[in-house]
């Protein structure tokens, strides 16, 4: 989740806060696809999804938030 917004900010983005839901056991090839649902000024908020390559089932859940402002 992290990386999906540095991608976007262009600086480090420290965790906040993060929840992780495991939905079902998997094993192999994994995918996982982030969406920046905010890219504030002061904090940002992904969330992640985590497939398994070989049928598509949906094995994780999360959410973080980063902070995105000078923490200076």
């Amino acid at each position: 989740g992290g990386a999906a917004l540095v991608s976007l900010v262009d600086q480090p983005v420290p965790t906040v806060d993060m929840r992780m839901d495991y939905l079902e056991a998997g094993t192999g090839d994994l995918t996982a696809e982030a969406d920046v649902l905010r890219r504030g000024s002061d904090v940002g908020v992904v969330d992640v999804d985590v497939y398994a390559d070989e049928d598509d089932a949906h094995l994780a859940s999360a959410r973080g938030v980063y902070k995105t402002g000078d923490s200076g």
